[in-house]
């Protein structure tokens, strides 16, 4: 999801750059998206949270952002999920 614009300071979430980094792997409609408006999309944003530290090592490396204006925020599981054992 690609941010509004507003006149506020933005953080925007990563969740990976499967789409920048390999294309090939994405339906072209996806990609054209991105490439129109990603990019832009993060211009506005003044911080981003990464969902790994890998997430964030590749926003740091491949997008060129200050690694401290990127944070990793680890994701969430719901409650309902659990180990489950043997047969299960």
């Amino acid at each position: 999801f690609i941010p509004l614009q507003l006149d506020l300071p933005t953080v925007v979430s990563v969740h990976d750059l499967s789409v920048v980094r390999f294309p090939e792997w994405h339906p072209s409609f996806r990609v054209a998206a991105f490439e129109q408006s990603f990019a832009r999309g993060l211009e506005r944003a003044t911080h981003l949270i990464a969902i790994s530290e890998f997430g964030k090592g590749e926003i740091v490396r491949h997008l060129g952002w200050p690694a401290d204006r990127v944070s990793v925020t680890y994701m969430g599981v719901r409650p309902d999920l659990h180990p489950v054992a043997g047969p299960e």
